[in-house]
């Protein structure tokens, strides 16, 4: 099931990656204004305010947004190769501190994960099975590394 926002920002996407031309933009831009003014946001953006790379990082805010708690965000950066630029998908991680026997030592700040990114990650290794049974196949890029 995908929502209509959802096919309106992936073709908002798709027009402005296909084409580095006022045309592309314009037709981007159309389509997030259809999902602004269906948000109640009576504002609505300007082709000429944009170039390719400026509309891609708003068409991103407003995946972001608009797709908010709906389990897009992880698939979106994978795709778009961003984890290992967002902060907070790498790094410590904190909470409480689940060993604290007192108010004062469980809600002390304490990191309890560090995420770490490689660009390998990216994609799924070639298994060694597989090689057995194909001697042409390639290991998936950064895999070798």
């Amino acid at each position: 099931m995908m929502r209509y926002a959802e096919i309106l920002l992936d073709y908002a996407e798709a027009e402005n990656e296909a084409e580095d031309t006022n045309t592309a933009r314009e037709k981007a831009i159309a389509q997030l204004n259809r999902i602004r003014r269906r948000a109640g946001i009576t504002t609505d953006l300007l082709a000429a305010d944009y170039n390719q790379a400026t509309l891609r990082e708003r068409i991103r805010k407003e995946r972001r947004v608009e797709l908010c708690l709906e389990n897009n965000r992880w698939y979106d950066l994978r795709r778009w190769k961003d984890v290992e630029n967002t902060p907070e998908m790498i790094g410590d991680d904190y909470g409480m501190n689940s060993e604290g026997t007192t108010n004062e030592t469980f809600f002390k700040r304490t990191v309890y994960q560090t995420r770490v990114w490689k660009r390998c990650y990216y994609w799924m290794p070639v298994f060694i099975d597989e090689y057995e049974k194909n001697p042409n196949l390639v290991q998936t890029p950064f895999w070798l590394e």
